[in-house]
């Protein structure tokens, strides 16, 4: 095993910042390196699309229509890069 690189770690680092579970990440990365890299690649796809969502969230949130205590337990489902397309399309719809 030769380790992780300093540019992954940075990138795993930034994700982990910003409250997304890496645990997993790191274990795949470490066990199958290319696998590893797809993984990450994905995770932070997934990272921008949960940044997306958490700016609609809270713009949904100050008008109004979703109540803080349903915002709380969403933005933790975001924040663990889960059922984002379900939050996207229920967002949309409760933009129009």
């Amino acid at each position: 095993m030769t380790g992780i690189s300093g540019g992954i770690l940075d990138r795993l680092r930034n994700l982990s910042d910003q409250g997304h579970p890496v645990k997993e990440l790191v274990n795949r990365i470490e066990a199958d390196m290319d696998e590893g890299i797809a993984l990450l690649g994905e995770y932070e796809q997934r990272a921008e699309l949960a940044e997306r969502l958490l700016l609609d969230l809270r713009d949904l949130e100050s008008k109004g229509v979703i109540d803080p205590d349903s915002c709380v337990r969403m933005r933790t489902v975001i924040n663990s890069l889960e059922d984002l397309d379900r939050l996207d399309k229920l967002f949309e719809d409760l933009q129009e």
